[in-house]
């Protein structure tokens, strides 16, 4: 009888993951596109199938034992009057009959183990948050501030704008550092960036920008602002890591 378990390197109390583990090993090792035997690789892919199903397993596992057990008593010298063989044979039989109660008390115990893990399982729960539109990925670019003059190699924004509806930074003067964390063509996307920046600990404001000559509109997510440019670096580093993409812009406001 075909030993799977020695054909896969493992003892009879392995657990499924130790025999789906051997399983990989030993099939990239045998594969006969990589050079190995193909007799070789079907028996560990025979092994794999009958011990990986917890039926066929246990239908295995019992004939196993069995074989095993009838292998051992063939080798005891039958009692033929002598004290020594009589003893013999004896020891055999105590022998099977301790491994096949060790086996009972092994499946008894697994049985139980999984009735109570399965009683104990949590149900799995799903966030229904909305998601926002993530903004393509900028890289960072420090300001370094000027009196009344913006770096031009940043965003520039203004407090006071004409028909401007919907604008949470009015009333901000001087130079500042904002956080835009994304540029969205409608409000309700909009607000739902700033309810998932709030369920990360952040406080964001929206700020309308008015429509250009092709006729659109949109609507930037901004945190902020700050008045020195290292807590906005500071924002923007937990940011990052938070996988939330922002970029960093230098605000003038007179």
């Amino acid at each position: 009888m075909k030993n799977y378990y020695r054909i896969l390197g493992l003892s009879i109390d392995a657990e499924y993951e130790e025999i789906r583990a051997a399983y990989k090993i030993l099939a990239q090792q045998h594969h006969p596109d990589k050079g190995g035997s193909q007799t070789e690789f079907t028996l560990i892919q025979e092994a794999y199938t009958i011990l990986s199903d917890p039926k066929t397993k246990r239908v295995y596992d019992n004939d196993l034992l069995k074989y095993i057990s009838d292998r051992q008593l063939s080798t005891v010298v039958r009692p033929s009057g002598n004290s020594s063989s009589i003893w013999l044979w004896l020891m055999g039989l105590f022998t099977c009959g301790a491994l096949a109660f060790a086996y009972w008390a092994y499946q008894q115990h697994k049985e139980q183990e999984t009735i109570i893990n399965a009683l104990n399982k949590k149900p799995v729960t799903t966030s229904s948050a909305p998601i926002a539109t993530t903004p393509k990925k900028a890289k960072r670019k420090a300001v370094t501030p000027s009196a009344k003059k913006t770096n031009s190699s940043v965003p520039v924004a203004t407090s006071n704008s004409s028909n401007n509806d919907y604008n949470q930074l009015g009333g901000y003067t001087g130079t500042l550092y904002l956080i835009n964390t994304g540029s969205f063509s409608d409000l309700n996307t909009a607000k739902a960036r700033q309810k998932q920046l709030t369920q990360f600990g952040f406080s964001s404001k929206i700020q309308k920008i008015n429509a250009n000559t092709e006729g659109d509109t949109s609507y930037n997510v901004f945190i902020g602002p700050y008045q020195t440019l290292d807590n906005a670096n500071k924002t923007l580093d937990t940011l990052n890591k938070q996988n939330i993409d922002a970029t960093l812009e230098q605000v003038v406001s007179e």
